[in-house]
């Protein structure tokens, strides 16, 4: 058995993880829906099932990307209507194959080492885990993500323009999944021309070209229908616009941005929208969308200095402590558990979050990977995500499909302990290297501007966990401790 452990590092580490996943599928096996995203993403799939299409809310919608209740109504017509515990499962799988793709991007960026430590790392991720449990589509969305990368560090590494294509498709999956995306093909495009050095101008062209079309070509008919159906054009959903008047106009909170959801009466945005405009209530979703992005745009516009400070306090909102899972368990969800055993949860997912954020930061700028490349692609992607959510509005929930991506540095990280730094820089990938880098445990030695920049991101990061915990969540802790 410890032979075949050695042997088969990657299939003990998946297995391990499946074990613990059959745990947390049994725990959850009482446990309903609860209403929000997870009662939408159940009245979609249930309409799908019974031939209605994407019904929601009492009307054919739009507000929704398509391809998670597409996944969840395969799912119901398959073990029968509202399954959630056959959802869970899937999802709990669509996980290993996530951790599966971390391992293959940790050995493409770095070696077999870290692409062990990266699939570790991603399959027993305690966030990953508890979100993998509710109807949403961060864990669908982290699996494209992760896949994305491997196919996009793939395509870097092959003089073939046709791989770009694969990396379209996939970015297109997962824009289909969580609409934040859309916009970002260009910028990928961009770099594709100017990051794809070993061959020609003519055949960069060509790649962005076919990235584009990949990304394009199964956008276009959900764009199509939702566009007809919805009587302006339309990308992908019609929640956007709404979402950035909510997190940017007169009633937003300033600390919980997403809190302005919730608002009522006269300072709900669909109130504040049709005092402005009285033909709101005969609009359309997607109209009524376009307004609310016109409006937002607007606000942020004629208020520059209220905006910037918002969207600071959204960015550190996009990367707080986990708030998702300790909210179900404060709420009873899940079995109830006592509140020692929230109070223990509670650290582990928060603990867990904070520590492979300091060790993503350490890998990325002690030991960034040698082709510089997918470094710049991968920085790019959470990058961009992380900016939309600025400008939008933020929760920590929305961070964590880009975690698989930022557990592939934890990864290097971790990697290093028990290894002889050397002087000696990372080679490039070569041709004989499709799938991984060296095998080496050599290590370079980091410069001391490295490590005056971890400290400085560190103090960042850290600073504002603690402000978040004494300025915004102080009286959620004191209830959590008992006080």
């Amino acid at each position: 058995m410890t032979g075949w452990l050695k042997k088969h590092p990657l299939g003990a580490i998946l297995a391990l993880s499946a074990l613990m996943r059959m745990g947390l599928w049994w725990a959850a096996r009482q446990e309903p829906i609860h209403p929000g995203d997870e009662m939408h993403y159940h009245e979609l799939a249930q309409s799908l099932v019974e031939g209605r299409g994407f019904f929601l809310e009492g009307r054919l919608s739009a507000m929704r990307p398509p391809l998670y209740p597409l996944a969840v109504a395969g799912l119901y017509a398959f073990f029968g209507p509202a399954h959630f515990q056959a959802v869970r499962a899937a999802q709990l799988l669509v996980g290993l194959a996530t951790a599966a793709g971390a391992f293959l991007l940790g050995r493409m960026l770095y070696n077999k080492r870290v692409g062990l430590w990266s699939a570790a790392l991603v399959a027993f991720y305690p966030p990953l885990l508890g979100i993998a449990l509710f109807l949403y589509t961060e864990t669908l969305f982290a699996f494209w993500l992760v896949w994305l990368g491997v196919a996009v560090a793939w395509a870097f590494r092959r003089e073939s323009v046709w791989a770009w294509l694969v990396v379209g498709v996939l970015l297109a999956l997962a824009a289909l999944t969580r609409s934040v995306l859309w916009p970002f093909p260009p910028g990928l495009a961009l770099l594709i021309l100017l990051l794809w050095r070993q061959v020609p101008w003519t055949k960069r062209l060509a790649g962005s070209a076919l990235m584009l079309a990949g990304f394009g070509i199964p956008i276009a008919p959900w764009s199509w229908r939702c566009s007809q159906l919805e009587q302006t054009f339309i990308i992908i959903d019609t929640i956007g616009g709404r979402n950035l008047m909510m997190g940017n106009y007169e009633y937003t909170p300033l600390d919980r941005a997403w809190d302005a959801i919730s608002l009522e009466g006269e300072k709900a945005w669909y109130a504040v929208l049709r005092k402005e405009h009285p033909e709101f209530g005969t609009l359309t979703q997607g109209e009524r969308d376009k307004l609310a992005l016109r409006y937002g745009l607007r606000y942020m516009l004629e208020h520059p200095g209220q905006t910037l400070q918002r969207s600071l306090v959204k960015f550190f909102n996009f990367w707080q402590l986990e708030r998702t899972t300790v909210a179900a368990l404060e709420r009873g969800w899940f079995g109830g558990l006592s509140r020692a055993a929230v109070l223990a949860w509670t650290l582990v997912l928060c603990g867990s979050y904070a520590l492979a954020m300091l060790a993503a930061v350490a890998g990325l700028v002690l030991f960034p990977p040698a082709d510089r490349r997918m470094m710049i692609v991968l920085l790019s992607l959470i990058g961009f995500v992380c900016l939309v959510h600025t400008v939008v509005f933020a929760h920590s929930r929305y961070h964590l499909p880009l975690a698989p991506l930022e557990l592939v540095f934890a990864g290097a990280a971790m990697s290093r302990w028990g290894l002889q730094p050397t002087v000696s820089a990372q080679k490039p990938p070569t041709s004989r290297s499709l799938l991984g880098g060296s095998d080496s445990g050599a290590a370079s030695q980091p410069k001391k501007w490295q490590y005056s920049l971890l400290l400085c991101c560190w103090l960042v990061l850290v600073g504002g966990w603690v402000w978040e915990i004494l300025m915004v969540d102080w009286a959620r802790v004191q209830k959590l401790l008992g006080g």
